[in-house]
């Protein structure tokens, strides 16, 4: 009758490793996703300040409801801060100075964003460096972070029959959102991703803030959704995406 457990422990010692943190030292914590409590992703950086026992770390956590959280080592691991030095920072723009690993989309880390545009690419093999400035060059166009529109394909709203036109007042706003909705109505307007109409249809325009403070446009199509004849499209599941990016040397995002 046990045989089995031990069985079970020496598979399982087989692959496990120790895992220690001094007090002071930055980890990321493997914390539930906010209304997602069966999916999980490392959080952080956060410091640790002492410890519970041999096993449990006790890691302060300022920015969110609790304060203070005890957490098993095998919830933990290092944060190493990026060598922002080491990749040869830039400030112009140019699509050979393109680096593809950002991780500003990540919860944790330096948010350098903000701070400069673009980064070498110094840190590359000098054969994969030039592909890649060949292929940047030739594309300069596809690798910015303007937004774009395609001419490959067009898309239909087919509408529930007898269905009358919708038209809602804008939401009220505070003036400086005001503001900004108007910079960010040109904005599109400029880039031609959107055009004026007369049509008789209208749905407000809602502001959400992102995690980093900035703010995301949006419309609010809910009414329009509710007289929409959905298309059966089939989303492709993210383990069969990851499945297939797994074994890239590099990844890029637009």
């Amino acid at each position: 009758m046990l045989r089995m457990p031990r069985q079970s422990k020496l598979w399982y010692d087989r692959n496990a490793r120790e895992r220690s943190f001094e007090v002071g030292q930055w980890v990321l914590v493997w914390l539930p996703i906010p209304g997602k409590p069966l999916l999980a992703k490392y959080y952080g950086p956060f410091r640790e300040i002492g410890k519970r026992g041999p096993v449990d770390c006790i890691i302060a956590t300022p920015n969110r409801r609790r304060t203070q959280l005890v957490c098993h080592v095998n919830m933990l691991k290092e944060y190493v801060e990026r060598d922002w030095k080491a990749l040869c920072l830039n400030t112009t723009v140019d699509p050979s100075t393109v680096l593809l690993d950002n991780e500003n989309d990540h919860d944790f880390g330096p948010d350098t964003s903000s701070q400069h545009d673009t980064f070498s690419l110094i840190h590359l093999p000098d054969r994969d460096r030039e592909q890649l400035q060949s292929l940047l060059s030739q594309y300069p166009d596809i690798f910015n972070d303007n937004l774009g529109k395609t001419h490959l394909c067009t898309h239909t709203i087919e509408l529930k029959p007898g269905t009358r036109p919708i038209r809602l007042t804008p939401y009220r706003v505070h003036p400086e959102k005001s503001v900004q909705i108007r910079k960010e109505l040109d904005l599109m307007i400029k880039m031609g991703v959107i055009e004026e109409s007369n049509s008789p249809w209208a749905s407000p325009v809602v502001l959400i803030p992102k995690p980093d403070g900035s703010i995301r446009f949006c419309v609010d199509f809910r009414r329009l959704n509710d007289v929409t004849i959905a298309d059966a499209y089939p989303l492709p599941r993210v383990e069969a995406l990851i499945d297939k990016v797994g074994k890239a040397n590099y990844l890029t995002k637009n």
